[in-house]
């Protein structure tokens, strides 16, 4: 990102965010972490970052349909919906100020009408056979970045893969590089999702992945050293 404030300052909020709603998901009262997580939202629009924000509200998404699949389908919608509205609420609330000026703007701008295709994949989009060179290897000017130890680790957490959370992160990995690689999925987004045909670099989408991927290293390493203190009792 060369250090560029407006992607690395909201990017920063996403663990308070995801945390909050995670929080909310699992309180008996979620009313608070809901507020927190919207009031967090809001600070990522507020730091100029609203296609962070844009990705951040996606992964929220994608963790929302994650958890209403369940055995108790539908007090777990109810009590999904009850954050949605909780944090949508607070969020419009604090970020308003900001974004009608700038819905205003747009009309009277080029992206009113949506940006070209091309202009929307960007030269950066995620190439599948790049994978390793992009993510794992440090290739300059690289936006995104795991390294090898990361990396390794993610993959040593696939060992518990029965987690739900673990299964999310890594369906939500699999949707976000679909997403960035400039393919079908991206086409569909940029043809009916709202917004997206109005953002440019879908690459950026992988910032998600790299998040995602970093909770994965993280059970990785909890699994690796619960192994190895039960073999070599460590």
């Amino acid at each position: 990102t060369g250090g560029n404030p407006s992607i690395l300052e909201p990017y920063a909020l996403i663990p308070l965010i995801f945390l909050c709603i995670l929080k909310a998901r699992k309180a008996k009262n979620s009313i608070t972490y809901s507020i927190v997580a919207g009031i967090l939202l809001a600070f990522q629009i507020f730091s100029g970052g609203a296609q962070i924000f844009i990705y951040t509200a996606l992964l929220i998404g994608l963790y929302f349909v994650f958890s209403a699949i369940s055995k108790n389908f539908v007090s777990n919608l109810t009590k999904l919906f009850v954050i949605g509205l909780v944090v949508v609420i607070v969020f419009f609330g604090i970020a308003a100020v900001k974004l009608l000026p700038g819905f205003d703007f747009i009309k009277k701008t080029n992206r009113a009408f949506g940006v070209s295709y091309s202009e929307y994949v960007g030269g950066d989009r995620f190439v599948f056979q790049d994978f390793f060179k992009i993510l794992v290897f440090n290739k300059p000017y690289s936006s995104v970045y795991l390294g090898i130890s990361a990396f390794i680790l993610s993959l040593i957490s696939l060992f518990l893969w029965k987690k739900r959370m673990v299964l999310f992160l890594v369906l939500a990995s699999v949707f976000i590089l679909l997403l960035g690689s400039g393919a079908f999925l991206s086409k569909l987004f940029y043809d009916y999702v709202p917004v997206f045909s109005q953002t440019r670099h879908i690459g950026r989408a992988l910032f998600v992945f790299v998040f995602a991927a970093a909770i994965l290293a993280g059970y990785g390493l909890s699994h690796l050293t619960e192994v190895l203190s039960k073999k070599f009792n460590i």
